[in-house]
């Protein structure tokens, strides 16, 4: 009987499976997403943690999940990747895949609409070549004398003892270096004071509640929106004068006013549509954006660079006794001489490591399938993050990662693979440190900083000799806060 009833129970088994759809026509399981944070408030999810301060709360998630998390901000999914593989995926992803225009929006209201996030990808995309063009050798050569002039003139005020404020040193100098390099000699001859006043208006104008609520009824916003009003005001004179050949010049300015997207043609070749110049406005905007790029970030690196070798006798002479032997005098600053400063550019390397002057580059998801990253699939319309301090204080690829020491990247040592004298790539291509950002949207003027930074530093570093300790001030870009980088003037 047992034997009876086990193959009865049998065939009635076999019977039922028969009646099973064949597995191709099972639903697709759906696709394994990267593990959500838990906690956050409602609606809110980690808004607060994360306009408090974004480091510190992805630090303390990476520790927990490893290389992937996702977060929610608001109504937002944002998804951070950590380590080499996942970023290395992200930097190298098409701008088709990962879109930085639905992100960034949030800076159209200081560099205006028509150009970088608010405009089509295909003309992005000629307008980056514009600034990478600009950027060549012969550019950045020419742009070395007036580097040269800026410095001696600033230099000229100074006394023989005293203190100053680091910061405010490089901020002021960078800014005149910027304005005369990028913005021509009218603006720096007539009104660089102005330039810099609304600059910082327009700057204060970027907060953290900006990047959610780009057009939130703030006083700081007020005052950003009618910066950039007076801004277009100012150069559309200009503007005026270039364009009906009252003034005449071979610089970068003229290169955006003379500036034409490609011609818009048919299968057979036709143009259907000829491309279009910049409006006076969109001028400006690149101008803003150039300025941007310019002094900022270079501000910010030049700062912690003089904190960090005045607070490090051996870094600083060696520093020094590579100024001394390349560039001892005026003549002496040439182009190959000052991206030639290997020491120096080690010192510049490890600063951006410790104090990336921007903290976080994100991306959206595009396709509809979403994006693959390994056994996980982010959707479509979320968020995709990197955080440069994460990765460039990492401990599985740097070792002693919090320590100043320009020394790990000397041949033979720790990190010799992550610095290239020759092509600033500095282990952008692995992945490893994303203080360019990397891939096809690699800062285009990593030149421009490797030059202007060195120079400026060679008038002050042979003067500053003690640096009080500097504090970090990291919301959403990493700058030292306060007075809190006063050096001691003692001039020889």
């Amino acid at each position: 009987m047992p034997a009876a009833a086990a193959a009865a129970a049998l065939a009635v088994a076999c019977a039922l499976y028969g009646l099973l759809p064949p597995p191709a026509a099972l639903p697709a399981q759906p696709p394994l997403a990267p593990p959500l944070v838990s906690g956050g408030l409602p609606l809110l999810g980690h808004l607060l943690d994360f306009i408090k301060g974004p480091v510190g709360m992805i630090d303390a998630y990476r520790s927990r999940y490893r290389s992937m998390f996702t977060i929610k901000v608001g109504p937002q999914r944002i998804t951070f990747m950590i380590g080499a593989g996942p970023q290395l995926q992200f930097i190298k992803a098409k701008d088709e895949v990962l879109d930085q225009a639905p992100v960034y929006g949030f800076t159209i209201p200081v560099f205006g609409n028509g150009i970088v996030y608010d405009s089509p990808l295909e003309e992005r995309q000629q307008q980056v070549k514009l600034l990478v063009h600009s950027m060549n050798t012969k550019g950045l050569e020419a742009m070395v004398p007036k580097m040269i002039d800026e410095a001696e003139e600033y230099f000229r005020e100074w006394g023989n003892e005293g203190e100053v404020e680091i910061r405010k040193v490089f901020s002021e100098l960078i800014i005149m270096t910027a304005s005369s390099c990028l913005m021509g000699p009218e603006i720096r001859e007539n009104l660089s004071s102005e330039i810099a006043r609304i600059y910082h208006a327009l700057d204060g104008g970027l907060t953290p509640l900006s990047t959610l609520w780009p057009a939130a009824p703030t006083q700081k916003h007020k005052e950003r929106d009618e910066a950039r009003a007076e801004m277009v005001a100012i150069f559309s004179k200009i503007i005026a004068n270039r364009r009906s050949g009252a003034v005449q010049s071979d610089d970068f300015l003229q290169k955006i006013i003379d500036f034409r997207y490609k011609d818009e043609v048919d299968g057979s070749g036709k143009v259907v549509k000829e491309g279009r110049g910049f409006t006076d406005s969109e001028v400006t905007g690149w101008l803003i954006v150039l300025l941007f790029a310019g002094q900022h970030t270079s501000s910010i690196t030049a700062t912690w660079l003089g904190a960090m070798l005045l607070s490090n006798k051996e870094a600083m002479a060696d520093c020094l006794a590579e100024q001394r032997a390349r560039v001892p005098d005026e003549a002496s600053l040439t182009y190959a001489n000052l991206l030639g400063m290997d020491c120096m550019r080690r010192a510049i390397t490890e600063t951006l490591r410790l104090y990336p002057p921007l903290i976080l580059l994100m991306r959206q998801v595009m396709p509809d399938a979403g994006l693959q990253v390994g056994e996980h699939t982010i959707p479509k319309g979320d968020v995709v993050g990197l955080c440069a301090p994460a990765s460039n204080l990492d401990p599985r690829y740097w070792p002693d990662a919090t320590a100043f020491r320009p020394s790990r990247y000397l041949p033979d040592a720790s990190n010799e693979a992550m610095f290239d004298s020759r092509s600033v790539g500095h282990g952008m291509m692995q992945g490893f440190m994303l203080s360019f950002g990397g891939g096809a949207h690699m800062c285009s003027g990593r030149r421009f900083g490797y030059l202007q930074v060195p120079r400026h530093f060679r008038d002050t570093s042979e003067t500053l000799r003690t640096c009080a300790p500097a504090a970090a001030s990291a919301t959403c870009r990493c700058r030292p806060s306060g007075r809190s980088c006063c050096a001691t003037l003692s001039c020889r």
